[in-house]
């Protein structure tokens, strides 16, 4: 658990990393969050926790309100790779963590409907970046998987 807190700003509020333990309670807040079509399935979940991927949760008494997912790669902006060229969502999460990184690559984050806001976000992303900078991390890079919230057949997310 990180020992992070918003300040006292929000009572009850705390931020844990995640683990395969608890995939249900993602799975619940995907469901929540997203149409059926653009939610992480729970074989999806493990493997991205079996490539290293870091995920933090944000939890509000004791429910899990929204999470944070990401991983760490190398990136150096005069050479573009593959990697940062795709034109897709899906590579991004099936990427194998660097053992040497200089970049946190965020590529989902969600919040129950009823707590989207600026400072259950704020509390969220606050919490990544500080890990990501802890860690080493000197750059950012965020990717989407919503084009639409309908999806985007073209692309297959």
């Amino acid at each position: 658990m990180l020992p992070y807190i918003s300040n006292g700003a929000l009572m009850n509020t705390r931020i844990e990393t995640l683990s395969n333990k608890d995939i249900d309670d993602i799975l619940l807040l995907e469901e929540a969050c997203f149409t059926p079509c653009l939610r992480a399935s729970r074989e999806t979940l493990h493997s991205r926790f079996d490539l290293g991927h870091i995920m933090l949760g944000l939890y509000i008494d004791e429910n899990l309100v929204g999470v944070a997912s990401f991983a760490y790669k190398w990136f150096d902006s005069k050479e573009e790779t593959k990697h940062f060229a795709q034109k897709q969502w899906r590579p991004f999460y099936q990427m194998e963590m660097s053992d040497t990184f200089n970049t946190v690559l965020i590529y989902n984050v969600e919040l129950l409907p009823s707590k989207r806001g600026i400072k259950h976000i704020y509390t969220l992303l606050n919490a990544m970046m500080k890990r990501a900078s802890e860690d080493g991390c000197e750059f950012l890079i965020g990717v989407s998987r919503i084009p639409s919230y309908n999806g985007d057949p073209y692309n297959n997310i």
